[in-house]
């Protein structure tokens, strides 16, 4: 009986252990990757815009270009490895192809657009006001990212609470930092739809597509 009871005394120990263990485990992660957004990021991409409306993003270190958007001014273009997204407005739509094959949609709101695919599956959407944009992934956005604007530090990026990341601006450019990562983009002629880049859980032509989106809509 003395030998059982031991026995279970041993295995509750073991369990509180485990689940105490699991809790900090959490906990030490969420610091660690607070603390990375704030240090320095090892890479830094630049993002180049020029007068004409092109757009190019490329990693500092080795000049290596991550994505180009192209046409701003009228149908968009967007490029990242080796796809190229042309897009072309068809009715109240807009239908961005790689080598003439659909490959998503943009339905319009009226304060946004929506993003689905070539037959019509809704993926993401993106809505703004003056002091935020939101990507959902559902039409109620009720689960969804956001890049909230701040009274004196640009603009956090959030999801369900948490700060991702940060806009920041400063005299001589701004930068978006999250995920150990930072984009600088000098000058003033900042867009706000850039921090979307911060938003590493959507692939890098999504992301590419929104700005282009938000840039049309003179965000």
């Amino acid at each position: 009986m003395k030998i059982r009871f031991f026995l279970m005394f041993l295995l509750a120990i073991s369990v509180f252990a485990c689940q105490n263990g699991a809790t900090y485990d959490q906990e030490e992660r969420a610091n660690t990757d607070l603390q990375t957004i704030e240090q320095p990021p090892t890479e830094q991409a630049i993002i180049q815009q020029y007068k004409d409306g092109d757009i190019r993003f490329f990693r500092e270190s080795d000049d290596m270009v991550i994505a180009v958007l192209e046409n701003m001014r009228k149908d968009p273009v967007v490029q990242t490895g080796t796809k190229r997204l042309s897009a072309k407005l068809e009715g109240q739509q807009r239908i961005y192809s790689d080598r003439n094959r659909p490959l998503y949609k943009v339905a319009y709101l009226e304060s946004g657009f929506q993003l689905l695919s070539p037959d019509d599956v809704f993926l993401y959407q993106v809505t703004h006001t003056p002091r935020e944009i939101k990507v959902a992934y559902d039409k109620e956005a009720t689960n969804f990212f956001e890049i909230k604007h701040q009274k004196d530090s640009g603009a956090q990026i959030r999801y369900r609470g948490s700060t991702l990341g940060n806009l920041v601006y400063m005299s001589d450019g701004h930068f978006i930092s999250a995920y150990g990562e930072r984009y600088y983009h000098k000058g003033q002629n900042f867009h706000p739809s850039y921090a979307l880049l911060g938003l590493k859980s959507l692939d890098l032509e999504v992301r590419m597509l929104m700005i282009a989106e938000l840039f049309q809509m003179g965000l």
